[in-house]
């Protein structure tokens, strides 16, 4: 079953460095996702961090963003998460975290919600 097409109940398969090919209404993503998390992991690791404190952190760091919902696994994620307020990213570091999602954000367009018809975005 692809991943489009599987159902909301069909269990999480987590297997290292798979690297799968998914499309959607907006094309194929796949290519051009796994390209901007190598990037934004290049970052991270630059910057001494983890990736999923760059990421948190970088969410935080965005005009008009008080506050971050991630989800964790267990206590320490949670931690690990709540740590990513304490991250400084310098201007240099966000203007290329940006970049390195654009292609991505580019094909996604400005409604990341696929069951929404008018972007949140767009909204007066």
């Amino acid at each position: 079953m692809s991943p489009p097409d599987a159902g909301m109940n069909e269990p999480l398969l987590r297997v290292k460095n798979l690297r799968v090919e998914f499309s959607s209404s907006r094309g194929l993503l796949a290519p051009e996702a796994f390209a901007a998390i190598d990037a934004l992991r290049a970052i991270a690791a630059e910057v001494g961090q983890a990736l999923s404190r760059v990421a948190v952190a970088w969410l935080l760091h965005q005009p008009g963003v008080a506050a971050v919902v991630a989800g964790a696994r267990d206590a320490r994620q949670a931690a690990d998460n709540a740590q990513a307020a304490e991250v400084e990213l310098d201007d240099a570091v966000t203007r290329r975290l940006a970049e390195a999602t654009e292609t991505v954000k580019q094909i996604i367009g400005a409604n990341a919600d696929p069951w929404e018809h008018v972007s949140r975005m767009e909204r007066p």
